[in-house]
């Protein structure tokens, strides 16, 4: 099962990664939209994309797969999914995951942070709020972007 776009991030698989740097699982149903978080992530040397999942199905294999820290998750994969979080996270249970909110309310926020979710963010965040993001959320922060609970 091949979790990755194209052959030219395969070949950064087999790069060896730093320790410092942050690995990353991008998990969203959109195509276009995983390629331009790759291509911010790229631009910075401690973030590293090291697979793509375009279903929970394909996100568990990758988690079972890759060593990672974070997982960037598109909110819509859960709808009707209530264990989903708990399950990943033993799957996987250092992992850190950052569940992109297209509109949230309080309940809904707080329901994730409880089933183990570290971050809320906005798919209209900005690309630089989103490196610190990730950056605050591997060093063991939360994060509450405004826009996704408002």
């Amino acid at each position: 099962m091949d979790f990755l776009d194209d052959s030219s991030e395969s070949e950064a698989h087999e790069a060896p990664v730093k320790p410092s740097t942050v690995r990353i699982i991008l998990a969203d149903s959109q195509a276009i939209y995983r390629v331009g978080i790759r291509k911010i992530f790229a631009l910075e040397d401690d973030l590293r994309v090291v697979a793509q999942a375009d279903s929970l199905e394909n996100l568990r294999a990758a988690i079972e797969r890759y060593p990672t820290d974070i997982v960037l998750l598109e909110g819509a994969l859960l709808a009707g999914t209530a264990n989903v979080i708990p399950d990943l996270l033993r799957v996987a249970p250092d992992v850190k995951l950052i569940v992109q909110a297209v509109a949230s309310d309080e309940n809904h926020t707080v329901e994730l942070y409880r089933r183990g979710v570290r971050g809320i963010i906005s798919r209209s965040i900005s690309p630089d709020l989103l490196v610190r993001c990730v950056r605050r959320i591997a060093a063991g922060e939360t994060w509450i972007d405004n826009q996704s609970v408002n």
